[in-house]
């Protein structure tokens, strides 16, 4: 294990501040008090499922700074193996500083124990938290893992404290959400459609330069499904989207003697004003 940074009394001079921090305590000297809340957030969960499912990196910041808003946070911890051979997730380390500085590297030498080991730290932190600071009223966990269910559940039940759980969508167990005094999905629904903009519309380009292949809506969301991996619903919701902002349209389209379907065209002009497509 390797450690970047604890903070251990946060009232000390000498502890190292992110940016970021640094500038919401000043921001808020004078302003209204806000209840105190502890931050652990489990990064490879956040990372790997964003990756594999939506093609999207994790907002750290922006989720930051909407924490804020809310609550007076005491600490963000954060877990996740950032060694040099996850290139990956190791590029997102600049972000993660800008917000915290108390980062647990959870790289192990023993491959035997690593596949669980960031969650087991994480818990271990949880643990030995609650009992240095009961004062602490509020824990907001980033994790899907239903093994946590048990940790949360001993937050609420045990040591009465409310306890929010933010999880990545499709990839948080509803164990977990049950047991939660809250519980929050991310990424929230129209970053994940944007991303699937980009598929669609070259879909859209393969379909008018083939003779055979007719670009209904079912066919559209077949083909992207197909490739990409994407739940049918996301296209679909996606789809529709593009539809009602006049980005696609849908026209007669002749498949034989007296013979029309359906079919997607897109408004090449409307996606080049929306910064979405660029001609050849």
């Amino acid at each position: 294990m390797k450690l970047f940074h604890k903070q251990n009394n946060k009232d000390s001079m000498g502890d190292m501040l992110s940016p970021k921090k640094l500038f919401n305590q000043l921001y808020h000297l004078g302003k209204e008090k806000k209840e105190k809340a502890i931050v652990f957030v489990d990064y490879e969960h956040w990372f790997y499922s964003c990756r594999r499912l939506y093609r999207l990196k994790p907002d750290i910041i922006e989720w930051e700074i909407q924490l804020e808003k809310k609550y007076l946070l005491e600490d963000i911890i954060v877990f996740a193996d950032f060694s040099e051979e996850h290139k990956g997730i190791r590029e997102e380390l600049p972000k993660v500083r800008y917000v915290t500085q108390s980062i647990v590297e959870t790289q192990q030498m023993k491959m035997d124990f690593k596949r669980n080991m960031t969650d087991f730290m994480m818990l271990n932190y949880i643990y030995q938290y609650v009992i240095e600071h009961p004062k602490i009223d509020t824990y907001i966990l980033f994790t899907g893992n239903v093994q946590f269910e048990s940790v949360v559940r001993y937050l609420k039940l045990n040591c009465n404290k409310n306890v929010i759980v933010y999880g990545v969508r499709d990839a948080f167990s509803s164990e977990l959400k049950q047991v939660a005094s809250e519980w929050i999905e991310l990424p929230e629904l129209e970053n994940i459609l944007k991303e699937i903009y980009p598929i669609i519309i070259k879909q859209m380009a393969y379909a008018e330069s083939r003779f055979d292949f007719v670009p209904t809506f079912e066919a559209i969301v077949k083909a992207i499904s197909r490739k990409n991996n994407i739940p049918r619903y996301f296209i679909i919701a996606a789809l529709n989207e593009m539809l009602e902002k006049g980005l696609l349209y849908t026209r007669k389209y002749r498949v034989g003697f007296k013979q029309y379907e359906d079919a997607l065209s897109a408004d090449w002009e409307a996606l080049v004003k929306e910064g979405l497509w660029v001609p050849d």
